[in-house]
């Protein structure tokens, strides 16, 4: 119980979290919601990658976790789900735009991004895990902390 009570505070209130379309960030947030004491605190939308320094001010405490995925891959997983409810176009734009959003981010507060995997997730959150990090080959996280 003292393990889990002190990984816990170590844990902002909320964690933002965003990804482009066909990043797999939906996929990583089901990994992470194993993890004890995130369920509540994990905060989820695509659209915070275009917002990053307006969830920084008004939540200076609280971290923001991003997925980064190159373009292509991220398309073509995008276009094998079926959800085509926008424009082909539409979707194009708003990927490119999207990651470089996170982009911006990573290089303006001196990022770095990393493989999803689970040394990584006990590295960040003091938690063990096991999932198959191959799913996530191609998928890079990081995570902003406030000091």
């Amino acid at each position: 119980m003292y393990i889990y009570n002190y990984m816990n505070s170590q844990l902002p209130n909320q964690i933002f979290f965003s990804g482009s379309f066909g990043s797999k960030w939906d996929s990583i947030s089901q990994v992470l919601k194993q993890l004890s004491g995130i369920e509540s605190r994990l905060i989820y939308k695509q659209d915070y990658s275009e917002m990053l320094p307006e969830l920084n001010q008004l939540n200076p405490e609280d971290w923001i976790m991003l997925v980064h995925r190159q373009y292509k891959p991220s398309l073509d997983l995008w276009l094998k789900t079926g959800e085509q409810n926008m424009q082909l176009d539409q979707v194009t734009d708003l990927i490119k735009k999207q990651n470089q959003f996170i982009m911006r981010w990573v290089f303006e507060k001196n990022l770095k991004l990393e493989r999803f995997t689970p040394h990584w997730v006990e590295r960040e959150f003091g938690q063990n895990i096991n999932f198959d990090s191959a799913e996530f080959d191609d998928v890079f996280v990081t995570i902003y902390k406030p000091i």
